[in-house]
């Protein structure tokens, strides 16, 4: 599970837009499903279960990155461009921690021995 969230302090149409392509590419690209919670000045968006596997013992792993914008630059695509990737860079990382196996020490020899 992760979640996006964007404080909306300055009503900017191009930072509306450019929330909706973050949503579509998570939505589409990384075959995600969201729940979005909106008010006046917040959009988050989470995707996965929160009771997903749990049993009597669980480990619960937390990153939390903060991208401040500032508001005089908003409309500046240039920084919107570069908060984009950003977003969607973690995103991407985000995924592969997400959906890491553990390799036993048999499993790790035989796939260093077939790339030999």
């Amino acid at each position: 599970m992760f979640s996006v969230k964007f404080d909306l302090v300055k009503k900017s149409n191009l930072f509306e837009k450019t929330i909706n392509n973050i949503l579509k590419y998570i939505k589409g690209e990384m075959s995600r499903d969201l729940q979005i919670v909106k008010d006046s000045k917040t959009i988050e968006m989470a995707s996965g279960k929160l009771d997903e596997g749990l049993s009597s013992h669980n480990v619960e792993l937390t990153i939390k990155k903060i991208i401040p914008i500032n508001i005089s630059t908003i409309d500046d695509r240039g920084e919107i461009d570069r908060l984009l990737n950003e977003i969607k860079n973690f995103c991407t990382q985000a995924e592969k921690i997400e959906s890491y196996r553990y390799k036993g020490l048999i499993e790790r020899f035989e796939d260093e021995n077939k790339i030999k």
